[in-house]
């Protein structure tokens, strides 16, 4: 299929978009949590996940505390003051995202969904190739200088970067929303996204693997499992778009059902911030069939 390798988006092009969401994050977060970010679910996840972490510390403390002496051991067990155990705020002093700081944990949601957005689709210019992806372990950096340079953590944090809570999930229309303000600021640098749809390349990777059983030197029984597995697969894949019966391989059927069916995040956003669809949408046959090019 027509998917070619995408480049990694330079450090300089990548932090000029995320300083631009970095300052877009004040108008969003009314948006998605209009009554304060504190009283979100997205903060109340992270939250919940750091106390997680937090019990886990004290539940190791605890166990070091009951160990034993082993005869013959050269393990001396621990015996920890409780009086030594840190305190909550403590434990996450220098973690990132900062406690209780709304501001940093939007924008590290905000770049959480770009990572997420160019793991399938991509940023292009002038509708050509090259075609760019943000990369994860780039963004890191990037967080904490961004984060650091505006106040928002100390010295000692920035230099032991310890990312120990992970972003939040946006869903619904706060999806939509986080995801027209990328588009706001990918436009506002030049760029469009080329679009495929993550369910259709996996599809189609289940056809093509389904196809592949047929040469494959391998007892009947299993392939037969095999392919039965495929089969099921795929109509798991269907039955969220419909309850009628759609062939699992006929690519062109599936392709105009999502058409029809799927409401998609990223096409909705992306239509509201550019005012057209993106490159890859509506969906073809042709763009997810091998051999072919895009329109």
């Amino acid at each position: 299929m027509p998917y070619t390798a995408p480049e990694k988006l330079n450090t300089k092009a990548l932090a000029l978009l995320l300083e631009k969401l970095y300052t877009a994050v004040p108008a969003l977060l009314p948006l998605i949590a209009p009554e304060g970010w504190k009283n979100s679910r997205y903060h109340h996840m992270m939250m919940y996940e750091r106390q997680e972490q937090y019990q886990n510390y004290i539940q190791s403390m605890a166990d070091m505390g009951t160990k034993q002496y082993r005869p013959h051991s050269r393990y001396i067990a621990p015996n920890p003051d409780p009086e030594e155990e840190i305190d909550f705020d403590s434990y996450f002093g220098i973690t990132f995202p900062p406690l209780y700081d709304d501001h940093i944990e939007v924008f590290y949601t905000l770049v959480d969904l770009l990572v997420e957005l160019t793991s399938c689709s991509f940023l292009i210019r002038n509708g050509a190739e090259p075609q760019y992806y943000v990369d994860e372990d780039g963004t890191e950096a990037l967080l904490y200088e961004i984060a650091y340079r505006h106040g928002h953590i100390d010295q000692y944090t920035y230099d032991t970067m310890a990312t120990i809570c992970s972003a939040p999930v946006l869903d619904n229309l706060n999806q939509i929303q986080g995801l027209e303000c990328i588009f706001a600021v990918i436009r506002s640098e030049g760029y469009a996204l080329k679009h495929w749809d993550d369910e259709l390349l996996y599809i189609r990777e289940l056809q093509e693997g389904y196809d592949d059983l047929s040469y494959a030197p391998i007892p009947a029984q299993e392939k037969e499992m095999t392919q039965q597995d495929i089969r099921k697969r795929i109509q798991n894949c269907l039955a969220e778009y419909t309850q009628s019966p759609v062939d699992p391989f006929d690519f062109r059927s599936i392709v105009a059902l999502f058409n029809r069916r799927k409401i998609c995040p990223i096409i909705l956003a992306y239509l509201h911030a550019y005012d057209e669809f993106p490159i890859g949408y509506p969906y073809t046959y042709r763009h997810y069939n091998e051999g072919n090019e895009w329109i």
